[in-house]
């Protein structure tokens, strides 16, 4: 980065500049997070004929999107993100917990705090912001789970990554999760895959917009049928995917 764009947000060791390259960076498919390791009950949906292509994924994404993803997961990363801005470390833990305790399924919930706690430690080798040093701590100390929307809400306000992009990386990383699953899974070909994602899009930006300006009480999902399968996808002989 220039020397003007480290300026803009502080100098010394660590300082993190605004740049659309932390966004593209912390939402590539290569950054060590393990999202791809779970595929939200697909796999079994997939094995009982549920659902079979890519009319069935993209409307169960869509689904997930407006009655979870959005509504729970985006929200609570919103909260987060306005909390580490602020440097209220009180907040960010009672955002946590209301955030882990709304993943039923144990299984989901684990995989949701791995996730955020390695995005975690991997964002902080490259930023030293005493935010995320913060949150990090807490999650040391057992006072916050590091559960992902969380900690990413977190690692974007210490990155400077606005907090609508950082809704819109949350979100587009679920349907590239889902997507991805279903590839590996042989459901549906790499052009299926994005032209489900590009139909998404719609369905992102809506819920995105919808969750920045909602306040943590106003957190809810609804999606029985998908944790339900969930908790029997865990009780399968083999599988695939943690989830």
């Amino acid at each position: 980065m220039g020397t003007s764009d480290a300026g803009a947000a502080g100098d010394g060791p660590g300082a993190c500049a605004p740049d659309d390259l932390d966004a593209l960076q912390i939402s590539d498919s290569l950054f060590p997070t393990g999202m791809f390791a779970s595929s939200g009950g697909l796999e079994l949906m997939f094995a009982k004929g549920m659902v079979t292509g890519a009319r069935e994924l993209s409307a169960l994404c869509r689904d997930l999107i407006t009655h979870q993803v959005g509504v729970a997961d985006c929200v609570a990363l919103a909260n987060a993100y306005d909390a580490a801005s602020h440097e209220d470390t009180d907040a960010i833990e009672e955002i946590d917990a209301a955030c882990c305790s709304a993943k039923t399924v144990r299984e989901a919930r684990d995989a949701y705090v791995r996730s955020g706690v390695q995005l975690c430690r991997c964002v902080a080798e490259f930023c030293g912001d005493e935010r995320l040093a913060r949150y990090r701590g807490c999650i040391r100390d057992k006072r916050a789970s590091g559960v992902y929307p969380v900690a990413l809400g977190v690692c974007c306000s210490a990155l400077r990554i606005g907090k609508r992009r950082a809704a819109h990386i949350l979100l587009y990383g679920f349907a590239a999760n889902m997507a991805g699953a279903a590839l590996r899974l042989g459901m549906i070909q790499h052009f299926e895959a994005q032209k489900m994602i590009h139909e998404l899009k719609p369905a992102m930006r809506e819920a995105a917009e919808s969750c920045i300006t909602r306040d943590v009480s106003e957190m809810w999902q609804f999606c029985p049928h998908a944790e339900v399968l969930q908790m029997a996808h865990a009780r399968a002989d083999e599988n695939m995917f943690i989830t």
